[in-house]
């Protein structure tokens, strides 16, 4: 794979869409699953692997 064309695949992946950008924030995803983190005395390698994330 050349750089280019490396460089276009993470560009691609690494920027939200602008939906997802400006529509994500009304659900509160990340303070929830830190409270449920920390209410379940997880780290975030036990989250990503009890969620699969």
């Amino acid at each position: 794979m050349t750089p280019e064309k490396t460089s276009y695949i993470v560009e691609k992946i690494a920027r939200p869409s602008k939906t997802i950008d400006t529509g994500l924030p009304q659900y509160s995803i990340g303070p929830k699953l830190r409270r449920l983190r920390l209410r379940k005395s997880m780290g975030l390698v036990q989250l990503a692997k009890h969620t699969g994330l």
